[in-house]
């Protein structure tokens, strides 16, 4: 897939942009790339982008990522870079490994828990 186009200094005040000079890399095993500049994550992987705005896929553990590219990459109840965190109204289940939405039922048990812990 084609990374930015080359950027060189002309001059400090206007540098030329090499529209014809496209580094280009291999598409990487967890990616799906369509051609040009565009990549997507695979199912199980996270689109990000290193310093200089590149995309970059990383693996994600099986179960939080749905791929893609953009804000909507987690699986429902999971956010924040490889999607690695419980979205805010979830909590992490008792395995460990997953995330669950939190219910009315619950959260008024943990405010019982802490209001019998306070008297």
């Amino acid at each position: 897939y084609a990374l930015q186009p080359a950027v060189f200094p002309h001059t400090m005040a206007a540098p030329v942009v090499a529209e014809a000079l496209l580094l280009c890399r291999e598409c990487e095993d967890n990616a799906e790339c369509s051609g040009g500049a565009s990549v997507e994550a695979s199912k199980d992987s996270w689109r990000g982008k290193d310093r200089e705005g590149t995309a970059v896929i990383y693996d994600c553990f099986i179960g939080q990522c749905k791929g893609g590219a953009g804000d909507d990459q987690c699986e429902p109840g999971r956010t924040g870079p490889t999607c690695a965190l419980c979205s805010e109204g979830w909590a992490l289940a008792s395995s460990g490994t997953r995330c669950e939405e939190c219910s009315a039922d619950v959260e008024a048990a943990h405010i019982s828990v802490i209001v019998i812990l306070l008297l």
